[in-house]
């Protein structure tokens, strides 16, 4: 989820509005989850950057 909040950050977003989008994001997944009745799935709701990327390369 950081990688996603800094990601939007580094694209311009305020410094509020990221976090909300990162809520709305999981609120979308528990929703799906809710509706589906499938247990929670990370990889399918964050893209995971490689291993030898930082966050803030990832974010770029």
């Amino acid at each position: 989820m950081r990688a996603f909040y800094v990601r939007l950050v580094g694209r311009g977003k305020a410094k509020m509005q990221a976090p909300v989008a990162v809520m709305r994001k999981l609120l979308h997944a528990i929703y799906g989850m809710f509706n589906h009745r499938q247990a929670f799935d990370g990889a399918k709701l964050f893209a995971l950057p490689s291993p030898g990327i930082s966050t803030t390369e990832a974010a770029a």
